[in-house]
């Protein structure tokens, strides 16, 4: 179920925001009175066409966790097989793999999120939930910056107009936790929180079911989402909830609370 909400730059030691519920959301969707069961593609695309990625020692894919296409170019994350950011060219044609494993400068221990600096033209990795690299388009390493989230660990992230957004869930969660931070790109820093865990109805496992960004993550503002949320948030400079989800079987925090085995 999709939910979520948008993010405000807002000083740490003034934290303002205003309750989702009292801003009018872009659209509303009730799922009570929406009686379709299917939409076809036929309704969003005209036509399809099948891009078979070049194989080789160098670019093998076990699956495709995030992609992404900029400039011409296909990235594609593979977090388990490959272990590897890959690009392709529009015809498929491997191109190279942005840093490479281990532990040095510019090397990963375990991938799992990528973002695009489209007008800087720079790629952020997310390293082991810890820590962010910085790369030229080209593949050069630029710097290592540590996000100082405390006992966090961070899952995703999201570079929007020279801000970098992360996402975060706690080793202990706490009521006052916020699920979606702001770091400086310089030095780690903590800029800015918002979304606090009441809007995912103090839901904190580590749980998913998908990419907490979403839709038009390179050049619109990103959407972002969290399970159990009644909101679809665009992240920019306000939080704006951009759709409310209404509906009588939506799950409670009443639920959640009753739940003994979460696996």
């Amino acid at each position: 179920m999709l939910g979520v909400i948008a993010v405000a730059i807002v000083a740490l030691t003034a934290i303002n925001e205003k309750e989702l519920s009292q801003i009018k959301s872009k659209y509303t969707i009730d799922l009570d009175g929406n009686k379709e069961t299917s939409i076809p593609f036929s309704t969003y695309f005209k036509s399809l066409t099948t891009i078979i990625l070049e194989t080789n020692e160098n670019c093998l894919i076990g699956q495709i966790d995030e992609l992404q296409i900029f400039d011409g170019c296909i990235y594609i994350l593979d977090r388990n097989r490959a272990k590897s950011l890959l690009v392709f060219d529009a015809d498929g044609r491997f191109i190279r793999k942005i840093g490479n494993f281990g532990q040095g400068p510019g090397e990963y221990i375990h991938l799992w999120d990528f973002t695009l600096d489209t007008e800087n033209r720079f790629i952020y990795l997310l390293d082991y939930g810890q820590r962010v690299h910085k790369y030229h388009l080209d593949g050069t390493f630029v710097k290592t910056v540590t996000p100082k989230v405390q006992k966090s660990n961070i899952y995703f992230i999201q570079f929007f107009k020279n801000r970098l957004y992360i996402s975060t869930i706690a080793y202990k969660p706490a009521p006052n936790d916020y699920m979606l931070l702001e770091t400086d790109l310089e030095n780690g820093e903590i800029l800015s929180k918002s979304l606090p865990l009441k809007y995912n109805k103090g839901w904190a496992e580590l749980i998913f079911t998908g990419h907490n960004f979403f839709m038009s993550r390179l050049n619109a503002p990103p959407l972002y989402s969290r399970m159990f949320m009644d909101y679809i948030v665009s992240v920019g400079e306000d939080i704006t909830p951009y759709i409310e989800i209404k509906s009588k079987n939506l799950v409670t925090d009443k639920d959640l609370g009753n739940i003994s085995n979460i696996n």
